[in-house]
């Protein structure tokens, strides 16, 4: 188990800012964004993380993460879309 509540992935959603969802709804077509759900857990350097938006301004480190152990958001690289359309395919 990875110790993610539902109610994590609520506030996760709830606090995550709006540019970061305006984001991932206009990317949603792109071939790294495409079938990742925000909300969806997944596990990324040593953390699971919930999966929040895209950061449009950072190319490097799209995928924007919440770590509910820290409370904070983390950046990730474009191997973390990858994982979440793993994780979507298979639900």
């Amino acid at each position: 188990m990875n110790g993610i509540l539902p109610s994590d992935v609520e506030k996760a959603l709830a606090d995550c800012p709006a540019e970061y969802v305006q984001m991932h709804n206009m990317n949603s077509g792109h071939p790294q964004i495409q079938g990742c759900k925000r909300g969806t857990v997944f596990f990324f350097n040593r953390r699971y993380l919930i999966y929040v938006g895209v950061n449009g301004r950072n190319s490097k480190y799209p995928c924007i993460g919440f770590d509910p152990e820290s409370n904070r958001r983390i950046k990730c690289t474009v191997d973390a879309f990858a994982k979440i359309q793993k994780i979507c395919a298979v639900q």
